[in-house]
């Protein structure tokens, strides 16, 4: 849905002729109480404006609000179709537009998208991993929001403390490093956390952990079975 005068500043925008290309943003507000949901609109929004990194130019063409110009969309052929369900088809047209032409990223653009449960988006996560590790396998490039090399350190560390607390078991050593490194992950999510704390409390953000570091390990999955994907195409010569 969108909010007030969206239509509006991208029609002044458009007349302005500032971009061939515009994305702007989801509210973090939904109408669910339900934790899922909330945490999932706010990770989104900490990336826009919490954690973006410094003097990074956002331009993912998120496809929930965005617009481009006809003449360049058909000049581009448009989405590829080739994948077999939405998974990175936005992000691959992404980095398609960049080539040509800069993606504008205007926070006055703003829709209130409703986000589904835990499980349906789990299977996502883990699609979209398995499908943008081969993207990132081309370009061997990280983006500067969401898909960024902190982000990438985060499922990095994530990993690791699955590993040490299975490790756990066998030498009370690895439970050590398992602390270690849960601060390290900790340290990383920080400005996340906090907040969450502003906006809906401590009891939100404790719920938030193991939600995130689940969610880490299946984009880990994702990655991992994406890599072996890409690994057997080239023993192919695909």
């Amino acid at each position: 849905m969108l909010k007030p005068k969206t239509l509006q500043y991208i029609y002044s925008f458009c007349q302005q002729k500032k971009a061939r290309a515009f994305t702007g943003i989801w509210h973090y507000k939904q109408k669910t109480t339900k934790f899922f949901p909330q945490f999932k609109a706010l990770r989104d929004w900490t990336y826009w404006f919490v954690e973006k990194e410094p003097n990074a130019r956002y331009y993912l063409f998120s496809t929930r609000i965005a617009g481009i110009d006809r003449k360049l969309f058909n000049n581009l052929k448009g989405f590829n179709e080739n994948y077999p369900e939405p998974t990175v088809e936005d992000i691959e047209f992404t980095y398609r537009i960049e080539k040509q032409s800069k993606i504008s990223f205007c926070p006055e653009f703003m829709v209130s998208h409703e986000f589904e449960e835990f499980w349906p988006l789990v299977k996502k996560y883990f699609k979209r991993s398995r499908d943008w590790i081969r993207l990132y396998l081309k370009r061997l490039r990280f983006d500067p929001v969401a898909t960024s090399n902190k982000e990438a350190l985060k499922s990095i560390v994530a990993g690791l403390l699955l590993i040490f607390l299975v490790l756990g078991i066998i030498s009370p050593l690895f439970l050590g490093l398992s602390l270690l490194t849960f601060l390290t992950f900790a340290f990383l999510e920080r400005k996340f956390w906090l907040f969450l704390q502003q906006k809906k409390g401590l009891l939100f953000v404790l719920q938030t952990i193991p939600t995130s570091l689940f969610l880490y390990w299946i984009i880990n999955l994702g990655s991992l079975y994406g890599l072996g994907l890409f690994v057997k195409n080239k023993l192919q010569g695909k």
